[in-house]
């Protein structure tokens, strides 16, 4: 009987830390891709910056839990939340791959991507279908979700992408004239045309290339996918009561 209590009174020590009651502060361990404005404007480690920071603090604030975000790159990002080394994801969209391994919240952010040109190598840019951009060099982000009609049409028309690990070197490169083309999200682009070099160097084409919901996606190793159920009731108050919108209205972003 002794061993069986000491049994019992490890399991719920090792447990308690995420799901105590209400009267003791808890913590949930959360990863993200470093470097990725405005979700992580800034370099790897733990980080109390940032959109992805903002909206963790606040849905998990309302449960009375606090948040640990640390910045990874994405591959070792993507192998903590399967192991379950980190409870969850602050933003990623959905896929089969990820699925297996993940367990999605409601839609927190919807996120437009856009295709972006030098307006010096191209004083105007348009596009209507995928073809289009056969014989341009298309600067994209390794790892990034661009959609299942891109990725066939790389395979179908063959188109010339240069790959790259951040988001900034796309955007040197697209100044440096050493890319024709890049695609990005809005808000991540917004980050960069705001700013020297890149202020009113670099045009949005008008058409999207896809338009994507992203999720808090929780690692199915962690007990933290029991709060699947409270998180989504917080980011169904947030969008009642506008406190979603007005962060998101900061980064010119919507759900």
């Amino acid at each position: 009987m002794k061993t069986l209590y000491l049994i019992l009174m490890c399991v719920l020590l090792s447990t308690s830390s995420l799901f105590a009651n209400d009267a003791i502060k808890v913590k949930i361990h959360l990863t993200e891709e470093a470097k990725w404005p405005p979700f992580t404007p800034n370099t790897y480690g733990v980080t109390q910056e940032g959109l992805s920071y903002i909206l963790m603090k606040e849905i998990f604030s309302r449960l009375n839990i606090d948040v640990n975000l640390e910045l990874l790159p994405q591959k070792r990002m993507l192998l903590n939340l399967k192991a379950g080394r980190k409870d969850a994801v602050t933003a990623i969209s959905k896929n089969e791959k990820r699925a297996e391994f993940l367990l999605f919240s409601e839609a927190i952010v919807q996120k437009k991507g856009y295709i972006y040109y030098s307006k010096k190598s191209h004083p105007s840019f348009h596009w209507e279908k995928f073809e289009d951009l056969k014989g341009l060099k298309i600067g994209v982000v390794a790892g990034h979700n661009l959609g299942v009609d891109f990725d066939a049409a790389v395979v179908k028309h063959q188109l010339d992408i240069k790959t790259v690990s951040r988001s900034k070197q796309n955007f040197d490169k697209l100044i440096a004239q050493e890319i024709d083309v890049l695609l990005s999200i809005e808000p991540t682009a917004n980050y960069f045309l705001k700013k020297k070099p890149y202020k009113n160097e670099i045009g949005q084409a008008s058409k999207q290339y896809y338009s994507k919901y992203y999720y808090i996606g929780f690692s199915k190793k962690s007990n933290a996918k029991r709060l699947i159920p409270q998180v989504n009731k917080i980011i169904q108050q947030m969008k009642s009561d506008g406190s979603l919108k007005k962060i998101l209205s900061v980064y010119s972003m919507s759900f």
